[in-house]
């Protein structure tokens, strides 16, 4: 199995480097880990979390992890939220990083509306060498 937080942290710097998903943030640098909690909130965000591992192939040498990348923005309406979510999903449709494989097998969830908060939840399948 692969730690947790190694997971996360791959993912996250991954997504730092996404230029089109930091030029949506402007000068935000909200892409943290879910568990973060900071002093504030600031928006747009983005949050990471590495879900259940199980192991698969012959001899278990790959793990199926799943991956939960959560965007939210405070606005009128949910025009950034949908381009930031799009942002996520082209980073990640069929990539191979290293031992990571993510696969054509990405949910989106719906917008939803808190207030002024929008939010959607992109869920990302990913393969990993089991070392």
């Amino acid at each position: 199995m692969i730690n947790h937080n190694e997971i996360q942290e791959f993912f996250i710097t991954k997504l730092k480097a996404n230029t089109a998903l930091v030029n949506l943030m402007g000068a935000n640098d909200e892409i943290r880990e879910r568990q973060w909690a900071g002093l504030s909130y600031d928006y747009p965000a983005v949050r990471v979390s590495c879900g259940p591992q199980s192991k698969t192939g012959d001899n278990n040498c790959m793990l199926d992890i799943t991956m939960k990348i959560t965007v939210f923005t405070r606005d009128s309406n949910d025009y950034i939220l949908n381009d930031m979510v799009y942002a996520v999903t082209q980073q990640f449709e069929d990539k191979s990083f290293g031992k990571y494989k993510t696969g054509s097998s990405i949910t989106i969830s719906e917008s939803m509306r808190e207030g002024d908060i929008w939010h959607s939840e992109v869920t990302v399948s990913v393969k990993a060498i089991n070392q």
